[in-house]
């Protein structure tokens, strides 16, 4: 840039640059053979453990997320299969529904409201035959998740107020947004742009881990009856009383902090001074550090003006440039 601006080309004779090299090299030798032995320090004492502390953790973080990946896929499984015993349907029926409703906006708790609202409606139709509901054809199904498919499907073929009356009386109130939305949605289109595959295949999948969830839990208590043995067996009175004198230590250092909590509000308020008056130290040299860079964008431009000007190029001339 100040070649560009003054027309300065700065020149360095062979044994000067000679010279800097040999300084430079010696510098830089001396800092990594610094830079070495604070190394060596750092793991010779706390740093070693550091270090396996931190593999440990990275070797740990994946292992728990794999753990919690199992947890949710068990929970999750279990209550479809749960919820769609309680329907007379099959798991991979409801999974189905869920994420159609979810597609929709609707959570896996709200489709299984308007389902449980469904079923007493139908288990009301059935019970009372003369009286004319909305769900009265539906009277008889066994399996509500597949009814309550065919109730919704044809309730878009219904003209846009009487689906609301119906809604009404089904369920009891005014659907939500979500909700209308999922009841007059186009299941045919939404489950081919979701590319699901038929009930089957996921009931086998649901069912087995279902299994495994009901295993894993019979497991943990199992786990948990054992280790009662086993920790009421090892409890003492040595203990309780070691417990105690680690309560009363903490309540001892508590009690100190009390009393000294003079000292520590002044200590403090005079680090939070020494802290505020660096950030006003650091947003002062960052004003002076943006007035400087203005200056020098100042400058170029000017030099640059005056490069162009007639009068440079005369003295430009005038010297033999």
């Amino acid at each position: 840039m100040w070649e560009e601006i003054l027309k300065i080309i700065p020149k360095i004779d062979a044994s000067t640059l000679s010279k800097m090299e040999k300084t430079l090299s010696s510098r830089f030798a001396r800092a990594a053979k610094s830079l070495g032995k604070g190394l060596v320090a750092t793991l010779a004492g706390g740093g070693i453990i550091g270090s396996i502390l931190a593999i440990a953790e990275k070797i740990l973080n994946p292992l728990k997320e794999v753990q919690e990946t199992i947890e949710k896929l068990l929970d999750s499984s279990r209550g479809i299969v749960e919820n769609a015993k309680q329907f007379g349907a099959q798991s991979g029926e409801l999974f189905r529904l869920q994420k159609m409703a979810q597609a929709s906006g609707m959570a896996p708790e709200e489709l299984n409201q308007l389902l449980v609202k469904y079923q007493a409606a139908v288990a009301q139709a059935k019970a009372d035959p003369s009286k004319d509901t909305s769900v009265r054809r539906y009277a008889n199904d066994k399996d509500m998740v597949a009814s309550f498919f065919q109730f919704i499907q044809s309730l878009n073929t219904l003209p846009a107020q009487k689906q609301v009356l119906v809604e009404q009386e089904v369920f009891g109130e005014k659907a939500t947004l979500r909700v209308a939305e999922f009841l007059r949605t186009d299941f045919a289109q939404l489950s081919k742009q979701m590319s699901l595959l038929p009930a089957e295949m996921y009931t086998k999948r649901l069912d087995k881990d279902s299994d495994l969830a009901k295993m894993a839990t019979v497991l943990q208590a199992k786990g948990e009856a054992n280790s009662f043995i086993k920790n009421s067996d090892a409890m003492n009175s040595k203990i309780i009383a070691e417990r105690d004198a680690a309560r009363q230590r903490e309540a001892d250092k508590e009690t100190r902090r009390l009393q000294s909590y003079d000292s520590l509000a002044a200590v403090e308020k005079t680090t939070d001074a020494i802290l505020d008056g660096l950030d006003k130290l650091y947003l002062k040299l960052n004003d002076f550090v943006v007035d400087g860079v203005r200056f020098m964008d100042n400058a170029t431009d000017f030099m640059q003006k005056l490069q162009g000007s007639r009068l440079f190029r005369m003295t430009s001339k005038f010297f033999g440039d």
